[in-house]
């Protein structure tokens, strides 16, 4: 799934704190467990939200 999910990392964000630590990936990740637990609660997180803004050129 990784290995998939590199070839698009423009759109992925792995979200997990110390898990995501402990995966072979190099790209963008969130910095704690709770934005995964946010965005599966609300849909949404502040890692997100930021990457989205940056995108915008806010």
């Amino acid at each position: 799934m990784l290995t998939r999910l590199a070839g698009a990392r423009d759109d992925v964000v792995l979200l997990g704190g110390d898990t995501v630590a402990e995966l072979p990936w190099s790209g963008p990740t969130s910095t704690g467990g709770g934005s995964a637990l946010r965005y599966l609660a609300e849909g949404g997180c502040a890692v997100l939200d930021a990457l989205r803004d940056d995108d915008d050129g806010r």
